[in-house]
């Protein structure tokens, strides 16, 4: 995985593909 800066990556996940989907995304990998 890359690390991004966690200001980028909440900007990029409510902007792009909403925090509920990215958060859960992640918890199933």
């Amino acid at each position: 995985m890359v690390k991004i800066d966690t200001s980028e990556w909440k900007f990029f996940a409510l902007s792009e593909l909403g925090f509920e989907n990215f958060h859960e995304e992640h918890l199933n990998k």
